[in-house]
């Protein structure tokens, strides 16, 4: 089950005064749909990266969307499954990724981000941040970004039997010649 904690306020209980300072911390946090490469089809634009995250929490899901966020509710679900779509931009500031498979971490770069869509994510802890989106006209609000973001990866069925070090195409693997 997730946790969370929604951070707009420094550490004296000041209210931050910019967007952008407040931060939706997740732990354990069920994604779907994601779309880390930005494949465009009828839901999304091509070259948009993002994913959807439940939020299992009410009381949140209704804080968020008072404070302006997209919260979205999946349509006939009993109990109600509320959703926050997160972009996965690298226009201003890139996010911080990096994925664990086997307690290794790798990083993940705007070239490299692509290929967390043909994974299993077994576990996912993101930091998001809201920034205003003013391009759309009647439908102003806070778009969620990915500020850093940790997923495990579920390993390879026959990767349990070996505990060599396989260098990937992440490596730089020197070679002689």
């Amino acid at each position: 089950m997730a946790t969370y904690k929604y951070i707009k306020t420094d550490e004296n209980g000041n209210e931050l005064k910019r967007v952008r300072d407040w931060h939706l911390i997740i732990r354990d946090a069920e994604i779907r749909y994601q779309n880390f490469a930005g494949t465009g089809n009828s839901m999304n634009r091509e070259g948009d990266r993002n994913f959807k995250v439940l939020i299992d929490d009410e009381e949140l899901a209704n804080q968020l969307s008072e404070d302006g966020w997209y919260i979205s509710i999946k349509k006939n679900s009993d109990p109600a499954v509320y959703q926050l779509k997160v972009h996965v931009s690298y226009r201003y500031t890139p996010p911080h990724i990096v994925k664990y498979k086997n307690g290794k971490g790798i990083e993940v770069t705007e070239d490299t981000v692509h290929r967390l869509d043909n994974l299993t994510i077994t576990r996912a802890d993101l930091d998001i941040t809201p920034a205003y989106n003013k391009k759309t006209p009647g439908n102003e609000g806070l778009t969620a970004y990915l500020s850093d973001g940790r997923f495990t990866i579920q390993p390879r069925y026959l990767e349990q039997y070996y505990t060599d070090d396989v260098p990937t195409e992440e490596d730089d693997v020197p070679f002689d010649e």
